[in-house]
């Protein structure tokens, strides 16, 4: 349990990964849970690029050895929001950086394209689950996860 103050405690599985574990420190009513590859929301199905984002970050978990049943609705709230950051980043790419709108009095105005402050909201929620997850280089290297195959980089998600 976690104070409100406080930040939340580590899963055992997670502790252990880092090296961390202590048996005077686990926790013996937490759940133990299978590695496996969660279901994909019925809603996530509306959008074929969350979908497609689903099944590769999914199987990147298991692959890492981290990946449970229900890592699910979070799973599918990091892809949703790749496939928001990736359509956003698409619109500036095609409109350019900045837009020309006019002021009060006609004159042209040139500010920053609407799209980058939702971006930029949505790459800060990617890092977030990202780092959750372990699935940036930083949070990876404290985890001694297994993997059966290298887990592509970060830049190689959001092309894949």
């Amino acid at each position: 349990m976690s104070s409100a103050a406080g930040r939340p405690r580590k899963p055992t599985a997670v502790k252990a990964l880092n090296g961390t574990l202590r048996p005077d420190r686990t926790n013996p009513n937490e759940p133990k849970l299978d590695i496996c590859l969660p279901d994909r929301p019925s809603w996530l199905d509306e959008d074929p690029l969350s979908a497609q984002l689903f099944d590769q970050v999914t199987q990147y978990m298991k692959e890492m050895g981290v990946g449970t049943r229900v890592d699910g609705l979070a799973l599918s709230l990091l892809s949703d929001q790749v496939a928001m950051y990736l359509r956003l980043r698409k619109t500036i790419l095609n409109e350019g950086e900045l837009v020309t709108t006019q002021n009060i009095n006609g004159d042209p105005v040139i500010k920053a394209h609407p799209a980058i402050g939702p971006l930029n909201q949505a790459f800060a929620n990617i890092n977030r689950l990202l780092r959750e997850y372990g699935l940036t280089a930083s949070s990876r290297s404290n985890l001694n996860a297994r993997t059966e195959e290298p887990v592509n980089t970060f830049e190689d998600f959001l092309n894949g």
